[in-house]
């Protein structure tokens, strides 16, 4: 890519220019994600987000009450059948569909802090939801890393087998910061037991100032975590970092131009929102037009709650209103790989085509041959 001159090179999508893509050139940074988006529509990328869905949040649905573990849950139950009769407008439903997944990843563990009881469970789902996707949203994020540079297409299963090689470094991160946040809620917990019961009564007004510096420590390690967790896994994809590089990097990004950080991800959920209702209102027309089918069969359609009506061909209805939710979770992490790529041009000054490249079989058996000769 060095060889192109700089005006052939700002028209390339996967690598936009590093002193033109920022917030004030979006039309640039939204055919970016444009060619993320594009890229969700692929049988491996569909497969793998549908398999994390299914891992993550049926998984999750098992953990323990359902008080206690679908609070903030990504909503599994498909719209089949309840369309017209809730007043259904894609637009607000690919909306939710984007914040609830990133959510999806939050309320667990906001929830446990202000929990009476049952606290245990949601931290529970916050850490298997977490191992999932620190498994499938990396295998997600390699194919959205090679799309989105050298439009590369590795298969499902190496993306998913290059994932697992990495899953200890990549859930290793997060994990520590979450350890780090539980410490400082701990000793708030203690300060807090010990002002109650009368050991530190008469100090208290003094101490309160050291109070709020360590809870705004822990607000700072929680909003580290929340916003640049993403970018912090996706960082195994495109670099292969070990835990503590990735957090600094997830850390980094968030922390020294936020206000850059937000327009991107602004930009990217614009985009997402709208191809999300273009795909979910295709899925409404397409389940209204089987009614008919369900009709002359004698049958009801799914029902307002989700539930397939009790024939195999309304099973298909179901899984078919299942493909908005399949989409926004893929596009997260196509998302998250562009912001990442963005972010990492414009504080490391290093190209978005820069890639970690696994060397293959025909590679390491050649490199013996030139050494050779």
């Amino acid at each position: 890519m060095s060889g192109q001159s700089p005006a052939d090179h700002s028209t390339l999508p996967s690598d936009p220019p590093r002193d033109e893509a920022g917030p004030g050139h979006g039309w640039v940074v939204i055919q970016f994600f444009l060619h993320a988006a594009a890229g969700v529509f692929s049988g491996r990328v569909l497969l793998l987000a549908a398999a994390a869905l299914a891992v993550a949040e049926l998984g999750a649905g098992g953990l323990g009450p359902s008080d206690a573990s679908t609070r903030g849950a990504i909503a599994l139950r498909p719209a089949a059948g309840a369309f017209a009769a809730t007043g259904y407008r894609p637009i607000d439903a690919a909306l939710a569909g984007q914040t609830r997944f990133w959510a999806a990843f939050v309320a667990p563990f906001a929830l446990a802090a202000r929990a009476d009881g049952g606290a245990g469970w949601l931290v529970l789902v916050g850490l298997w939801r977490l191992a999932a996707w620190s498994l499938f949203g990396v295998a997600i994020a390699r194919v959205a890393a090679r799309h989105l540079t050298d439009n590369a297409r590795p298969t499902a299963a190496e993306s998913l087998r290059s994932s697992l090689q990495g899953w200890p470094r990549q859930i290793g991160g997060p994990a520590v910061l979450l350890v780090l946040v539980a410490a400082v809620a701990g000793v708030l917990w203690l300060l807090g037991y010990a002002a109650r019961v009368g050991a530190i009564e008469a100090a208290t007004v003094l101490l309160f100032p050291v109070v709020i510096a360590i809870a705004a420590v822990g607000v700072v390690l929680a909003a580290g975590l929340a916003i640049g967790g993403p970018m912090m896994l996706v960082s195994h994809a495109v670099e292969r970092p070990d835990g503590f590089d990735a957090v600094s990097v997830g850390f980094a990004y968030t922390l020294q131009r936020p206000i850059r950080l937000l327009a991107y991800w602004a930009q990217a959920l614009v985009v997402g929102v709208v191809v999300g209702a273009l795909l979910a209102a295709a899925m409404d027309w397409l389940d209204a037009a089987l009614g008919a089918w369900h009709a002359g069969r004698g049958e009801l359609a799914p029902d307002a709650a989700g539930k397939p009506a009790d024939s195999p061909v309304a099973v298909w209805t179901y899984l078919l209103a299942w493909a908005p939710m399949v989409f926004h979770a893929a596009y997260f992490w196509f998302a998250a790989t562009g912001v990442f790529l963005l972010m990492r041009r414009d504080i490391d000054e290093k190209q978005a085509d820069e890639i970690y490249t696994e060397p293959t079989s025909s590679a390491s058996s050649a490199s013996p041959a030139a050494g050779e000769a």
